[in-house]
């Protein structure tokens, strides 16, 4: 009888085991929360950004459509800004930048706390599909990607992945244009030695850092 006792409890405390691993790697597999970075508080679809629209929106549609959300500064006639806040607090900072014509030429966010979650690949392919691949070459550290979106690659954004590209990988440059003829070597030209690819999808990094095309 003691025998039996014995075995069902170690019986009992392997399935809670195996149940409190698969709990730990379903918790692993869970999606980011929606509003765990700054740009998932955006109140509209990129391209338009708070409400305001590069190549569209003026500066005096832009200083009303801003202000019933956040709490923009006006730096100088040609740009405003405004703090954006993640989850954990952290603040990442916005830049609403005007062309000679008065409309809104650029958009860009970038985290001012360090480690403050900006905005997530996740955030960007919920929306639309990359134009554009590059990354760093393989003996380069740290691996970085520049991935372009829209048909002109209005949208530039700088990620960095912890571990495998997946919809959390970083974004620590995010840069909205009106420009319809961006230069891409202007925006890789930082990362000293860069490999064009083709969009994997969320794949290991080794997939992406096996291909081999000319560098840009």
């Amino acid at each position: 009888m003691a025998t039996r006792i014995l075995i069902f409890g170690l019986f009992i405390a392997l399935i809670g085991g195996l149940l409190i691993g698969s709990m730990g790697l379903v918790g692993d597999a869970l999606p980011v929360p929606a509003d765990a970075s700054a740009l998932a508080h955006d109140s509209c679809a990129l391209p338009c950004f708070f409400g305001v629209t590069p190549g569209v929106t003026t500066r005096t549609q832009a200083i009303d459509l801003l202000s019933k959300t956040v709490h923009a500064t006006e730096n100088n006639a040609a740009s405003l800004s405004f703090a954006l806040t993640d989850d954990e607090g952290r603040q990442s900072l916005a830049s609403i930048n005007f062309g000679a014509d008065g409309l809104v030429d650029s958009v860009r966010l970038i985290p001012v706390d360090q480690f403050a979650n900006a905005a997530t690949l996740g955030d960007l392919l919920a929306t639309q599909k990359p134009n554009h691949i590059y990354h760093t070459c393989a003996y380069m550290l740290p691996l970085r990607f520049l991935i372009t979106f829209g048909a002109n690659d209005e949208l530039v954004a700088e990620v960095f992945p912890a571990g495998d590209l997946a919809p959390d990988s970083r974004i620590t440059l995010f840069d909205l244009s009106i420009a319809t003829s961006r230069s891409l070597y202007d925006a890789t030209s930082s990362f000293g030695c860069t490999v064009k690819t083709d969009w994997l999808g969320l794949a290991p990094l080794w997939k992406y850092f096996t291909v081999d095309k000319p560098p840009v």
